[in-house]
Order: C-alpha cells, then sequence, then structure tokens
C-alpha cells in the first residue's frame, strides 16, 4: 500500500500583473507580441509529501499562497507548472461558498455538492438526515442559500464534507466563522476521522488550532516553501519570522526618571503588580502605537498611554503562548497634568469581543498614588494565562479621582494588543473560559 497521499512535486503558480487594464489588450494584438505585464509568482517550486493518517497545517502570513495551494491540491486551479497526485477520496472546505448555487435550497445543494465529490445520489439519499442533524440549521434548510449567513454556509458545507467520510479532509479557514458550539463539535467530527486514519491538510491563522490538531506543518511565505517539519518547529520558526517584521518597527527609547511607583509587596493578590522601576530600565514612547490609537481611544486626559508590551522573560516580541504561561504586561505612561490616585488596570477579550477576565491597581489592593505632571510610569502586571486556547485582546485603561473623589476615565484603548494561547497535547483542553486556581479538599463519609 502507497503511504502517500498527498504528493505536490515543483509546484509554480503564476499571473500576470498588469499596470493598466488596458495593457491585456494591446498585448493580445501587438503585432510583435510585446510583454506588458509582470509575473507575479503566487507559489514558486513548492514540493511536499503528506502520508496517511498524517495531520497536517500550512501556516503563513496572508497572501503567503496558502489558499491558492490547497485550490490547486482540490482541482479548482491549474498549476503552471509542476503535478499534483493524490490517493484517496477527498473533500474540501475552501471559501464560503464553492461547489453551492445560491438559487438552490439547502437541501438541493447537499445533492450538488456531493455529487461534484462524485457521490452517488443513492448513497447521499442514505445519509441525507446525518448532514442534517450535524448542520443544525433548522427550517433554513429548506431556503435558498443566497439568504444564509456566513456561519450557517460554514454549517452546512463541514456537514457535507464531513458526510463522505473521506480519505483525505483539507480545510482552508472555513470554521473560523463558526460559532464557538459548533467548532468544537467539528474538531470532535475532525478527531474522530483521524482516529479511524484520515489525512488532514488544515490552514489557520490560528497557531493554536494547529498546534493542537497538527503533528506536522509547512510554512509558506511569499509562494516558497520554507519549512516541511514537525509542528513545535515550524509554529517557532514563524514566530520568529513574525517577531523579525515587528523588529522593524523599532520605537523611540528615553531614559526613564528614578522613582515612579513602588507597589507594596504585602499584595497578595494572583495577578501581582511589579515595582522598583529604576533609571536603567528603557522607556518606551512607541510612536506607531500612538498613531494607531489617536483616533480611537478616549477619555478625559491628562496622561496617556505610550506604549503596552506583552513580556514572556526578557521576550517582548511573542505573542504565542501555551496554557498557563506567566506573562508580564507593561504599561508604559506619560502624564502632562497632575493627577489624583491614578488607578490602571487592563481586561482580556476573546476573538468575539467578550471580557472575561482583568484586574487594577485598587482590585488589588494597591494604595493609589496621585501623579504628577511631566512624569513617566512603568505599571507591571504578572499574568497567569489560564484560560481557553484561542485569540485574545487586551483592553489597557487609565483612572483618576476628581477634587470630590469621583473616579472618571483618564485614557482607554482597545486593543492595545493581541495574543494567542493554545494548549499543548499533554494538557488538558477545557470547554471553559478561564480556569480557576481552587483550592479542593474532598472527605469520605462512611
Amino acid at each position: 500500500m502507497n503511504d502517500v497521499v498527498i504528493s505536490c512535486e515543483n509546484i509554480t503558480k503564476i499571473y500576470p500583473m498588469y499596470d493598466d487594464h488596458r495593457d491585456r489588450f494591446k498585448e493580445v494584438f501587438h503585432p510583435f507580441r510585446k510583454v506588458y505585464h509582470k509575473k507575479f509568482h503566487a507559489l514558486d517550486d513548492v514540493s511536499f509529501e503528506v502520508k496517511r493518517g498524517e495531520t497536517v497545517g500550512i501556516v503563513g502570513k496572508n497572501g503567503a499562497g496558502k489558499s491558492t495551494l490547497l485550490k490547486i491540491i482540490t482541482g479548482v486551479l491549474t498549476p503552471t507548472s509542476g503535478s499534483v497526485k493524490l490517493n484517496g477520496v477527498v473533500s474540501s472546505l475552501l471559501e464560503l461558498g464553492t461547489g453551492f448555487n445560491p438559487d438552490l435550497t439547502g437541501i438541493e445543494n447537499i445533492y450538488l455538492n456531493s455529487s461534484l465529490m462524485g457521490i452517488k445520489k443513492e448513497d447521499i439519499d442514505k445519509k441525507l438526515a446525518q448532514v442534517i442533524a450535524f448542520a443544525d440549521i433548522g427550517e433554513h434548510i429548506h431556503q435558498p442559500v443566497r439568504g444564509y449567513s456566513s456561519g450557517m454556509f460554514a454549517r452546512l458545507a463541514f456537514s457535507v464534507a464531513i458526510s463522505v467520510e473521506p480519505d483525505i479532509l483539507i480545510v482552508d479557514e472555513a470554521l473560523a466563522v463558526g460559532d464557538a458550539a459548533f467548532v468544537n463539535k467539528c474538531y470532535g467530527k475532525i478527531n474522530e476521522l483521524k482516529s479511524k486514519g484520515m489525512t488532514l491538510l488544515f490552514v489557520s491563522h490560528s497557531l493554536g488550532a494547529v498546534s493542537e490538531l497538527c503533528t506536522k506543518a509547512i510554512l509558506i511565505d511569499n509562494g516558497k516553501c520554507l519549512l516541511v517539519s514537525d509542528v513545535e518547529t515550524v509554529v517557532n520558526q514563524y514566530n520568529r519570522m513574525i517577531r523579525s517584521s515587528f523588529d522593524k518597527s523599532l520605537q523611540k527609547n528615553e531614559n526613564i526618571e528614578e522613582t515612579t511607583f513602588d507597589i507594596s509587596e504585602k499584595d497578595t493578590s494572583e495577578i501581582s503588580l511589579i515595582s522598583n522601576v529604576k533609571s536603567k530600565d528603557i522607556f518606551n514612547i512607541n510612536n506607531e502605537f500612538m498613531n494607531k490609537h489617536s483616533k480611537t481611544r478616549y477619555g478625559k486626559g491628562g496622561a496617556r498611554i505610550v506604549n503596552v508590551e506583552i513580556i514572556e522573560g526578557d521576550d517582548n516580541k511573542n505573542r504565542l503562548f501555551s496554557y498557563n504561561t506567566k506573562i508580564k504586561l507593561r504599561v508604559y505612561i506619560k502624564s502632562d497634568q497632575n493627577l489624583n490616585k491614578l488607578n490602571c488596570g487592563y481586561f482580556i477579550r476573546t476573538d468575539k469581543g467578550l471580557s472575561i477576565v482583568g484586574n487594577n491597581l485598587e482590585s488589588s489592593k494597591f494604595e493609589l498614588r496621585d501623579l504628577k505632571a511631566n512624569r513617566k510610569v512603568i505599571i507591571d502586571f504578572d499574568i497567569p494565562l489560564t484560560i481557553k486556547s484561542g485569540i485574545y485582546s487586551l483592553t489597557v485603561v487609565l483612572g483618576a479621582s476628581d477634587s470630590e473623589n469621583n473616579e472618571f476615565i483618564v485614557d482607554w484603548v482597545d486593543l492595545a494588543d493581541s495574543f494567542e494561547v493554545f494548549h499543548s497535547k499533554d494538557q488538558y483542553s477545557f470547554e471553559y473560559m478561564v480556569h480557576i486556581q481552587n483550592k479542593i479538599s474532598m472527605n469520605y463519609i462512611d
């Protein structure tokens, strides 16, 4: 038996790029066949193999060529050169709507999409109830799909794709639009099919999902296959690429003044506040951060958050963390007015905008201090990431009190930074959002 189920050899896809649409006609009718276009290599000599039962993730930045590669593998696109060999029944979820007729109902599209995969009508009849039940879109199954939301489209498309129990399942970010409950249901079904020997080729911007689902990964950049290796090696290399691009936006550095906030060592909260910032530390005013949030931040002013960093150890560029990693949220503040009882806090939001956890100085029983004008402050929050795998954003807030002790917002910055959490294969992946550290006791009663 041949263990290789997907073989890509020297795949190249070239698109002509014209500066002006009229250049197309000039090129066609030019008597000496003058070339008016430039060649864009969407894929450039890509080669790799996937063996039976492997779960392979494809990662890379937007525009790297990931989706183009999957379309060539599934036959939606033809390569300029190179070849693809497949061994087994292939089912795919590419762009939403691929293989569906918008004027047909959900049920009619089940038959249409299945027939495109080579499934006989009598076999579809046997599985129809199962497909409808898994999609779980109610009476919408009898309506034309042009009225479906992207989430309903994803439900129906995935249900059809897995109904044939394919030898090879190819997924291109199709689950990114589904609700959390359905996405979990899909991952459960994928794991079930994997246990039966199905091969999975999976494209996702969620490195956490790739790390959890896959054992092997492929790194694509600018149309080239840079690395094929185990998932940890590829994810780490991709992370280094992201950090490298981050380094290109190094910002102005200034030395911080000697004493800022002293934070009580008596604070016993789980999220501690770190103290004793000294002149040797660097105060980073991030102009890119300031410009990015200039129109979306709000507050009465008097001080500004001029930078936010997420730090793990000595690293302030990593944005992918395993569960229970302890990170440091560093907030840089610069004042231009005297402020009474400065408070600073943060909260973490899911990619759907739901706030799940947070803290601030006052909640941590920290004695709020007045802040004079023209001072620079660094505040650190130590945060254990005991949260569900996923992509999260940080909102950071400054507050102060007026003469009557009424608190007001000084500066509020949404999407100050973002990061991703994943659970490694030896870590328990829970269904709830936040894992609370409990002291547990158990007594046996006779």
